[in-house]
């Protein structure tokens, strides 16, 4: 049997499952805000998301590790959201999101804002364990503190 590889600097946290929920995000809500919510009043300290939907006011943004800056750039009409992918820690609802405007041309980043225009159908898997964020000196990001 083949001996397992060196992982160099990678850490890792088993989580224990907790719960999961099928959660609809209904039209003129914002998904940040309402995942923030669900998960303070569900007292969800850790997680994973996956999610769908169309939404009509989208921020996204993206991170330069040279700047230590994001940019983002305001999306307005209507939009398929075909991929919203996130994890929950103990302060934090972090998402990407690729969404599809009506020309089939597609934007992704960093999800700052989205504003649902029709539905938004998510699943949540919740941890057992809380898992909190830490400041990384080099790259000015907030990382999972494991």
């Amino acid at each position: 049997r083949a001996k397992p590889r060196d992982l160099c600097h990678m850490k890792h946290k088993i989580l224990t499952h907790r719960d999961s929920y099928l959660i609809r995000i209904n039209r003129g809500e914002e998904v940040i805000e309402e995942l923030t919510n669900f998960c303070k009043t569900q007292n969800i300290a850790s997680g994973a998301l996956t999610g769908i939907g169309a939404a009509d006011e989208i921020e996204l943004g993206h991170y330069s590790v040279e700047t230590k800056e994001y940019s983002k750039k305001t999306f307005h009409g209507e939009h398929e959201v075909t991929s919203l992918i996130g994890i929950i820690t103990d302060n934090k609802v972090h998402i990407h999101a690729t969404i599809a405007d009506n020309q089939f041309n597609t934007f992704a980043g960093h999800l700052a804002r989205m504003k649902i225009s029709g539905a938004c159908e998510i699943w949540l898997t919740a941890g057992e364990e809380a898992v909190s964020r830490v400041k990384d000196d080099e790259t000015r990001l907030e990382l999972l503190g494991i």
